[in-house]
């Protein structure tokens, strides 16, 4: 490609008109759009609905007001009513459940923002790979004939797809050895 350098990073780019390819593109989408559902996932393990009653100030009336609260101490990695059921399966240890669980939001969390931030992408692209390969077997032992295990399946061509195109990564906070290639 004419007038780009391979695996230059937004500072370097001396002029913002030089051409972008369109794998260059393909890979910001990816990349965008597999960080910001690690993020969202991970948040969401800690948070919780809770009820609140609420009187309306016009009528006086009490209702129930369903409120989604964030706090560590939220926290919940895998469901109980899943954890429950993967307990007594000799593929998932206690102690492997428990550590998978434990982690499983701060890993979803820091992969996301890395590869967000588009610093060691491509060592971000693996954690979620692994995250999602996991997430399936897990899924597939919890309900063998639900879409869950496919939709995992298809976040996980989704970061193969990214990890094929992560040699054209040219918006970054900075670029590692790594990533450079040629």
């Amino acid at each position: 490609m004419r007038g780009v350098r391979r695996n230059q990073t937004l500072g370097q780019m001396k002029n913002t008109s030089e051409k972008i390819s369109g794998k260059t593109l393909a890979f910001l989408v990816l990349r965008l759009w597999i960080s910001v559902r690690a993020i969202i996932s991970g948040v969401d393990k800690f948070s919780a609905k809770e009820r609140l009653f609420v009187e309306d100030p016009d009528t006086g009336e009490i209702f129930a007001q369903a409120v989604r609260t964030y706090s560590f101490g939220n926290y919940k990695g895998i469901s109980v009513r899943q954890a429950e059921t993967l307990v007594g399966d000799p593929l998932f240890p206690q102690w492997a459940l428990n550590a998978f669980a434990g982690t499983l939001g701060p890993a979803l969390i820091v992969f996301g923002i890395m590869l967000l931030a588009g610093a060691g992408t491509r060592i971000a692209l693996c954690g979620l790979a692994v995250i999602f390969t996991a997430l399936t077997a897990g899924m597939t032992i919890l309900d063998p004939t639900g879409a869950g295990a496919a939709w995992l399946g298809i976040h996980a061509g989704l970061v193969a797809a990214a990890l094929v195109l992560a040699r054209h990564n040219r918006f970054a906070l900075f670029l590692n050895k790594i990533n450079k290639r040629g």
